[in-house]
């Protein structure tokens, strides 16, 4: 309830209440000062209720609003890199995914920090083994497919998409 409306409601019902103390009360001075007291508590007290729950609810809009960010960012990077079995495809999509996760690293601080050792140390995504032999890119096409596909589904995952 708004605080304007609340204390339009208890001014009225204080106006009410001071009517019919003043006609059945014999010594209304003191009626009136309790029942004034009492008011100014109500009113003060709706009035700090009213604004923890506009407060609250600010909080959980400006949450609700940085999850679809998240969200919309997730399939946003989904649509633009379709499955692929292209290494350096597979390393931008591993590359970009990375910098979703390192952007949000506040809300996803562990996720952040695995991703940061895989993608380091587990897809070596800095060295490229082309023309070192052919067991050398096949294990690297291997690495890189399963990191994208790792990265897809955590995307996926964050987006609730079932496929």
């Amino acid at each position: 309830m708004e605080p304007i409306v609340l204390i339009g409601i208890l001014g009225s019902l204080a106006s009410l209440i001071s009517l019919l103390i003043s006609t059945k009360i014999e010594n209304p001075k003191w009626a009136h000062i309790i029942y004034s007291f009492l008011i100014v508590i109500i009113v003060g007290l709706s009035i700090l209720y009213s604004n923890e729950i506009k407060r609250e609810n600010s909080d959980l809009s400006e949450e609700l609003s940085s999850i679809k960010s998240i969200e919309n960012n997730a399939k946003r990077i989904l649509k633009n890199f379709p499955n692929s079995y292209q290494t350096g495809e597979n390393r931008g999509f591993i590359l970009t995914s990375f910098a979703f996760i390192e952007k949000y690293k506040n809300e996803f601080p562990e996720t952040y920090q695995l991703s940061k050792t895989l993608v380091k140390d587990g897809l070596k995504i800095e060295k490229s083994f082309e023309g070192e032999g052919v067991y050398e890119e096949v294990a690297e096409r291997d690495r890189l497919e399963d990191g994208s596909d790792a990265m897809r589904y955590f995307l996926k995952g964050l987006i609730g998409d079932d496929d």
